[in-house]
């Protein structure tokens, strides 16, 4: 295993959150506060360079994923004047807000896009009125939220999907201990490290 350290000069606080199989990548910097907001990037290999990507107005925008055609998805807070937390897709310069249409008001108005694959398909979560994560699958080209439902959940978070439309996730049990799962055909798995207390899917 190689290590490459990728540091984005215009913060001290960083994270890369995905990569596709060019070896670009996507991430964000900032640490959230009000004078610091998060900003997001996209770099290619040696990433040294880096293109800024942040929505116009938002007081946030946080990359979470990218296809190999250079889609990126992730979610904004606020979006001009828009209140909550709007999902976003971004291609060739182009943004789409999106809400799932059955989260909460308020503080409960949230949809993160986690994780997209090359099949048009993404996965994420919304907040419903009541203040739990609800897991969803998104087609893109329609724009229709489907929720997941991993069996014994009390809250989820979907994280990732490939091209075959295989998922990953999280999901916080009634014991409050979390652990992964794995969808794939219609079956879902669970994932738990071995001795662990929490086991995170991711991608």
């Amino acid at each position: 295993f190689n290590f490459q350290t990728v540091d984005d000069p215009n913060s001290d606080t960083n994270e890369v959150t995905g990569i596709n199989e060019r070896g670009k990548i996507a991430g964000t910097f900032g640490v959230g506060s009000a004078s610091n907001i998060p900003k997001s990037y996209t770099s290619e290999p040696p990433y040294t360079k880096f293109r800024g990507m942040v929505y116009s107005g938002a007081e946030g925008t946080v990359a979470t994923s990218l296809t190999r055609s250079g889609i990126v998805v992730g979610y904004g807070t606020n979006p001009n004047q828009l209140e909550g937390v709007w999902a976003f897709i971004w291609s060739n310069g182009l943004w789409a807000l999106l809400q799932d249409p059955k989260e909460g008001d308020g503080d409960n108005a949230v949809t993160k896009i986690l994780g997209i694959g090359d099949s048009d398909q993404a996965v994420g979560y919304y907040t419903n009125a009541s203040g739990v994560e609800i897991p969803f699958e998104l087609n893109i080209g329609t724009e229709d939220f489907s929720n997941l439902h991993p069996p014994g959940a009390k809250s989820a978070e979907a994280t990732g999907i490939n091209g075959n439309g295989n998922l990953c996730g999280t999901e916080v049990l009634n014991n409050g201990s979390s652990e992964g799962f794995y969808l794939q055909n219609g079956t879902y798995f669970t994932l738990k490290y071995p001795g662990a207390v929490n086991t995170w899917a991711r991608a």
